[in-house]
Formats: structure tokens, sequence, C-alpha cells
């Protein structure tokens, strides 16, 4: 038997979510291709579309509005000068410019308006922002944000894929290929607000996973073993079997296979002699099924997950979605929680 014996997998992201536009730019940035190929897990998931609306600015602050037409809507606020602090940006309050549009933001130290328009300030440009990225920031805690106290609502979404990219990464895979669940979503998803397409409702997410191991170490003998595990196939085990665990408790209207025999499976965890392993969304994102619905939660340090993270764990045959009541007083929907090994 395999000495490890319990695996607790945080999943965080390795980039803000992108809307499937802004996805089809971004294969133009090689810096952003290098981070997406360190990502092997990913979803595709949908919510209204976001816009930024009535910036006004006094003394360095810009005060705005993120909405989602007539159910959401949010005021925020973006200190210049604490944003430029964090890129090490040295400048006065006047120095710094602000470029909008409903769906971007860009912020500009020690440029003039004339060589922004000609595009010709991009290295001095210290700070941008998408909607989605906001919403990312916030979540993260950056400084320099305020506001924004329904970021929650914003950072929801309804869940329509679960994929890994087996032999490949994330930016191959879903990014830069022509994958074939993403061209279907776009051709049979409706807009969730009117005038909007579903190409700038749609949301890319890469994932990555921090698995942490434990094992009860009884020899010295243990512990060397423990050390020769070939990670790097174990990784790719933790990584197939995330992909079995979101798809089979959240059930994505787009993924045909919904592994319903999880745990067991050839390609994951089933066969590494765990006492139990679990779960959870390491971000402060909340993903919904069409019965159930998952609550991530950062804890403000590395990749770990909060307390009240939810996390999907399985002993056994038997697979648990731990929910804190808090978070689900309106999810109607009961916890999974029974023998899925046929």
């Amino acid at each position: 038997m395999n000495p490890l014996t319990v695996m607790a997998s945080p999943i965080f992201l390795v980039y803000p979510p992108v809307s499937n536009r802004v996805a089809i730019w971004l294969t133009e940035d090689s810096d952003v291709e290098k981070t997406l190929r360190s990502s092997a897990f990913y979803m595709i998931a949908m919510r209204a579309e976001a816009t930024f609306t009535e910036p006004t600015e006094r003394n360095g602050i810009l005060s705005l509005n993120l909405t989602t037409g007539d159910t959401l809507t949010d005021s925020f606020e973006l200190d210049g000068m604490a944003l430029a602090k964090n890129a090490d940006i040295e400048c006065a309050p006047e120095d710094i410019i602000v470029t909008w549009g409903p769906n971007f933001m860009k912020l500009y130290a020690n440029a003039t308006e004339d060589d922004i328009e000609a595009g010709q300030a991009e290295s001095k440009m210290f700070e941008w922002f998408t909607t989605e990225k906001l919403i990312y920031d916030v979540g993260r805690g950056k400084p320099g944000i305020t506001g924004l106290t329904r970021h929650r609502d914003f950072a929801t979404y309804r869940l329509l894929y679960v994929g890994i990219a087996k032999n490949t990464d994330t930016y191959e895979r879903l990014f830069d290929g022509a994958h074939a669940k993403r061209q279907k979503i776009l051709g049979s998803e409706d807009p969730i607000r009117p005038g909007s397409q579903v190409t700038d409702e749609m949301f890319l997410f890469a994932w990555a996973a921090d698995p942490l191991v434990a094992k009860e170490i009884e020899t010295a003998k243990d512990y060397f073993d423990t050390q020769n595990q070939d990670w790097d196939a174990h990784y790719r085990a933790v990584i197939a079997d995330a992909e079995k665990a979101f798809v089979s408790l959240l059930k994505p209207e787009y993924n045909d296979v919904q592994f319903k025999n999880y745990p067991k499976g050839a390609d994951g965890l089933y066969g590494y002699g765990y006492s139990g392993h679990s779960f959870a969304i390491a971000e402060n994102y909340t993903f919904q099924g069409p019965t159930v619905s998952m609550y991530g939660s950062w804890s403000g340090f590395g990749h770990q997950a909060g307390n009240d993270a939810d996390a999907i764990h399985t002993k056994g045959n038997t697979v648990t979605l731990y929910q804190d009541p808090i978070h689900h007083e309106t999810d109607k929907s009961a916890t999974p929680d029974a023998d899925m090994g046929d």
C-alpha cells in the first residue's frame, strides 16, 4: 500500500478569469501564454456581462460603478497613488492618466495623452483592469481598491464545463485551439443581459492545484519512500481526480461524461491508498450547478482555502460535499453524501 495516507488540495487560479472575447486577444501575449501553460485544469462558466459606468475623478481617486444591468450594481473606488505604489511607480496624482471603456481600464503614469492616443505609452501603463480582473483583485484584497461590497454576487457563476488537458496544458487545450465545448456553448446559450453577446458572458478559468500530503512516519524508510515518490505523476493524478470530483457533484451541463462511478477511475487517486482526500476552491468565487453550488474562499495566504470554503471529501467509496450552511441558505438542494462506487 502506498504510504501516503491523507491529501488536501486547494485549487487556485493561475490567471484572472477572462471572457471568451478577451481570451481571443490573450493568445497574442507571450507572458500570459506562459502563465496559462502552468495550468492543466479549467472551467467554463457564465454570468451576465458586467460593465464599468459613471466614472468620476477627484484628487487621484477614481469612483465608478460595476453593473450587470438592472439586477446588480455596486460602486467602488480606485486610488491611483496606492495602485502606483503597488507597482513601485513614483509619481504625483496629477501625473496619472486613466483611460476606460465599458469593459477595460488602463492606468498610466508620467505619460502624455498624445502618446497614449498614439499607442506609444504602453511602457508607462502600470495597472489595468477588465471587469473580471477587478472582481478577482477585490477577492484577493488588492491594495488601492475599496468598495464593491457586493463583490460576491459578481463572483457567482453558472458552471457549464469542467475539463483537463491530459497531454498538454490549459493554454493549448482551451485558449489556443478550437475547443469543442467552448464552441458549442457559444452556439447554444442565449445572452443573459439584454444587448450583450454570449462571447462577453462566457468566462474561462485556468486552475492549478497545490496538494498537501500527510502521512504517518514510523521508520526512516517511510520518510525516504515518501521522498522518492513520482510527484509529477501524482500531480497529474490529482488533476484528473479533481475533474471527476467537480463534475460528479456539480454536474455541469456540457460535460457529457458525468463520472458516475467516482471516486473510482483509472487515472485519478483511487489507487493511491489514501484514507481520505479532499478538494476546495481557494478563491472567492461561487460556482452553481443545476442543483448544487460550491462556495470557494481564499484564506489570505498563499494558495490556502479559507475555513469557510466548501470541500469535496472522499473516503473510500463515499464522496461528501461539506458546505458552510451560512453560505447556502438559499440552496434548495440536499448536500450530496453517498457511496458513489458501483
